[in-house]
């Protein structure tokens, strides 16, 4: 009987995983691209399903919590955090919202959102708190906004060894 309850429990375990129901595994790390299909994907969403859907955004247990990242959203017409899973930062002004060292982080991020010139979205550099670990560190974010989007998008990578906005950034105006 013990084999058996085993046996369920790790089949059910594999089906939660493999539908995405089950919350990522720990030490699995986001790639670039998959934070800028995640990020159009859900500026898409948001398009789509309009301002019900931004809570969905500060929700860690959302769909759009994956692997060692998050997405969070912005309302730069509003000048202001609307959906973000670090506590304190939904309905944080923009020109309040700096990284560990001072950056105007919320500044710089609704000043890509506005560019027309980076239409396909932007990476940008500064220190933040992993959710998950707790510790300041490096991080690349990736910014993104639809045409004709109200929101603002972005995930990022913390920690990134090796790779620079600026390597990231060639690589978008590549496509």
């Amino acid at each position: 009987m013990k084999k058996l309850s085993l046996g369920v429990v790790f089949v059910f375990a594999l089906l939660l995983v493999a539908t995405g129901a089950a919350p990522a595994v720990a030490g699995e790390n986001v790639t670039p691209d998959e934070i800028v299909a995640k990020c159009k994907e859900a500026s898409a969403y948001l398009i789509e399903k309009g301002d019900a859907a931004v809570a969905e955004f500060s929700d860690p247990n959302s769909r759009w919590v994956w692997k060692d990242t998050y997405v969070f959203v912005y309302d730069c017409a509003k000048g202001e955090c609307v959906g973000n899973i670090t506590p304190g930062l939904v309905g944080k002004k923009i020109e309040d919202i700096k990284d560990a060292n001072g950056k105007p982080v919320g500044i710089e991020l609704c000043e890509i959102a506005n560019d027309p010139g980076k239409p396909d979205g932007w990476w940008i550099e500064f220190v933040w708190r992993n959710p998950k670990t707790g510790e300041m560190k490096p991080k690349l974010s990736y910014i993104y906004r639809a045409s004709g989007a109200k929101y603002t998008v972005g995930a990022g990578i913390y920690s990134p060894e090796g790779i620079t906005a600026a390597d990231l950034n060639a690589k978008l105006g590549a496509k």
